[in-house]
């Protein structure tokens, strides 16, 4: 008898677990989360995509060994969005989709809404490293510290125009327009010698009706 008191007890106390979790909000902050001492190089664009091209994303400063890539922007209209990271070895990476998918959100809400706090602090203190490289790719206050990392100007060319179609959304599916912000989907953390090059490509695929402005990318580099 008392096996069983205990039984309903622990099963009453993961219920309310649960039900508390589900109840957590939609997480308020995404983004990279890194170490204290990592420099974020971020760099003001005004760049407006309104139909799915790729364009070249180079610099003049020898072999840029990306570690994170995150872009900011706002998408207008209401058809799909999807920003990808060409490494030149024949692998993309996700940025960013304006898709809410269904069968993640509970997930999603479970894990970031939980270490949202966490992320917050970890990436305000990074934020302290953050520089704007000027015309010439350098930085007066960080030249002398930082010579071999200024010099990472990045500059961004159209490549070409693309076709593409999507494939239809699952019920359930939400499509998000507005403003987005330090989004890197599957590009937070790039492994490793994954992106080694000189030169990138940025492929942007939008759907019927839909335009999209990009203000501002960040990165970081592996050392």
């Amino acid at each position: 008898m008392q096996s069983i008191y205990k039984l309903e007890i622990m099963l009453t106390m993961i219920g309310i677990f649960a039900i508390a979790m589900s109840l957590l909000p939609p997480p308020s902050l995404t983004g990279y989360v890194t170490g204290l001492n990592t420099t974020f190089y971020m760099q003001q664009l005004d760049l407006t995509i309104d139909s799915s091209n790729s364009y070249t994303l180079t610099t003049t400063n020898g072999t840029l060994h990306l570690s994170s890539f995150m872009l900011s922007g706002e998408v207008f209209g209401n058809g799909r969005v999807e920003i990808l990271l060409d490494n030149g070895k024949g692998q993309q990476y996700l940025i960013y989709e304006n898709v809410l998918r269904q069968k993640e959100f509970k997930t999603r809400n479970l894990i970031t809404g939980i270490s949202a706090g966490i992320t917050g602090k970890a990436v305000s203190g990074a934020a302290e490293n953050e520089y704007t490289p000027n015309e010439s790719g350098t930085d007066a206050s960080e030249a002398k510290e930082n010579t071999e990392k200024v010099g990472t100007f990045l500059a961004i060319t159209p490549k070409k125009l693309l076709h593409y179609e999507f494939t239809p959304l699952n019920e359930g599916d939400e499509i998000l327009t507005g403003e987005f912000y330090s989004e890197c989907a599957e590009t937070c953390e790039i492994p490793r010698f994954m992106f080694d090059s000189d030169s990138y490509e940025l492929i942007f695929r939008l759907g019927a009706g839909t335009s999209l402005k990009i203000d501002e990318l960040k990165y970081t580099l592996y050392e």
